[in-house]
């Protein structure tokens, strides 16, 4: 969801402002910032520099500053495939 997002941006860039209604309700709140997280460590997702205000009035974080993250298909993460152990293929 995160990165269709991107994908669909002239820029490359999304927010959570864009993919949140898309979450499934089952899907823990802890659990999207551990995923965005895992994915800047990654550099998957590269941050901007740039914040936006937050329009989540349901988590209490409306008016509140985040970032505006850039995709980066050039990411070693999405570059080299990996097997099922998580060992780079060989």
């Amino acid at each position: 969801m995160i990165v269709d997002d991107a994908l669909r941006d002239p820029f490359r860039e999304t927010t959570a402002n864009r993919w949140r209604a898309g979450i499934p309700s089952w899907v823990a709140p802890q659990m999207v910032g551990v995923t965005v997280r895992r994915m800047v460590s990654l550099d998957v997702l590269v941050p901007t520099g740039r914040y936006v205000r937050s329009d989540d009035t349901k988590g209490r974080n409306g008016g509140k500053l985040m970032r505006v993250y850039a995709l980066n298909l050039a990411a070693p993460a999405l570059l080299h495939p990996r097997t099922a152990a998580g060992q780079p293929a060989a």
